[in-house]
């Protein structure tokens, strides 16, 4: 079967032109690939090793031998397994998805699972977070049941797992945790003898001389419009944008008391100095509406989402207002004609959908702690 056939029989617009180079590789391979890989002996074996999707297997495997019955699908599993190895975005308006098979872009991740779980095993992730991180399946199948009212596994999903797929991602406690990396602050940290933390903004300029700093400080969040000055006798720069981050993902499911919050940071300090020793990291960072200082003006003062604001010391971001809706309203219209007819079944989803009914919103925001 040709590409050309492929994208035809299943009603593609158009295919990545990456897909041409995977073909070669393929083309006298991918029959007897998914014949092993999409029989029902290999999913439910993967999946019960990896700990993952069992509460959707029954559909899991439906969808499989559904795709089995089609050689245009399973050619294209087999491309699209070829994109996700490399890290491809299936982002791209170069791809259109074909409808009608709701597990589709699972089947090119699961073949990657044994080896994820390899990984974590060489580096000796406790198996308690090992099983924890593999249920990041789960609960990508979990956010679109509340999105669309059914189990699936669509293709912002199998995006968002590439992190897991390459081994940048570790479940931990309460949170999910990317592996350090190079993250924007948009400030520079520095730091007093007394242990004073001062924020000077980065996309402002910050001038060194050999006594000090100069620059725009950041305060809770907002750069200012004065400068600063930072003796060099008393101050040393803690943070700068060389500096790799551990960024945090909040789950929406799960208790959020600060007993909870504090546990899972401190097991991932400890799963990071004993795990990952050859990844240092200047700091945890995190975006999120759960960060915004919206927030203050509609939660009560003893709000466990400002207790966990207050572990950060707050950074600038910037927001559209629009990434709280897929957590406190999944699913539901976010337009603006909308807002009237959004659900008020808990407290919070009363107090955002007013702020929103009024003409606010609520912006995302961002902080660090050490």
């Amino acid at each position: 079967m040709t590409l050309d056939t492929m994208k035809k029989r299943l009603s593609m617009a158009q295919l990545p032109p990456v897909f041409e180079s995977f073909y070669p590789k393929i083309a006298h391979l991918w029959q007897a690939h998914t014949d092993k890989i999409l029989s029902d002996e290999y999913i439910t074996q993967t999946l019960d090793a990896c700990h993952a999707l069992t509460p959707y297997r029954e559909q899991i495997l439906r969808n499989a031998r559904l795709v089995r019955k089609s050689p245009a699908l399973r050619l294209l599993v087999c491309l699209l397994e070829q994109w996700v190895r490399i890290g491809g975005n299936l982002n791209d308006s170069s791809y259109t998805p074909p409808e009608g098979i709701d597990f589709l872009h699972l089947f090119p991740a699961i073949p990657t699972m044994p080896e994820t779980v390899a990984y974590l095993h060489q580096r000796n992730v406790p198996e308690s977070v090992i099983i924890a991180t593999m249920q990041e399946y789960d609960a990508s199948v979990q956010m679109r049941l509340l999105a669309t009212g059914k189990p699936c596994f669509t293709v912002d999903r199998l995006n968002w797992l590439q992190r897991l797929i390459h081994n940048r991602y570790l479940h931990i406690g309460r949170f999910n945790f990317d592996l350090p990396a190079k993250h924007p602050l948009g400030v520079r940290v520095y730091e007093s003898c007394d242990g004073e933390i001062a924020l000077l903004a980065d996309d402002l300029q910050i001038r060194e001389t050999d006594e000090a700093f100069f620059g725009h400080p950041c305060v809770n969040g907002l750069v200012q419009e004065k400068t600063v000055t930072l003796p060099k006798a008393c101050w040393h720069q803690r943070l700068g944008p060389d500096d790799k981050l551990v960024n945090i993902h909040i789950p929406r499911a799960g208790a959020f008391d600060k007993q909870t919050v504090l546990q899972s940071f401190q097991q991932a300090r400890e799963v990071f100095a004993a795990c990952y020793p050859d990844e240092p990291f200047g700091a945890f960072r995190c975006c999120s509406w759960l960060l915004s200082e919206d927030l203050h003006s509609i939660l009560k003062p003893d709000s466990n989402i400002l207790a966990f604001q207050s572990f950060f010391t707050k950074t600038p971001t910037q927001s559209t207002g629009q990434g709280i809706f897929p957590f406190v309203f999944p699913g539901c219209p976010t337009d603006n004609a909308s807002f009237s007819a959004l659900p008020e079944d808990t407290g919070l989803q009363r107090a955002v959908k007013q702020r929103y009914l009024d003409g606010g919103c609520i912006r995302d925001g961002a902080g660090f702690f050490f």
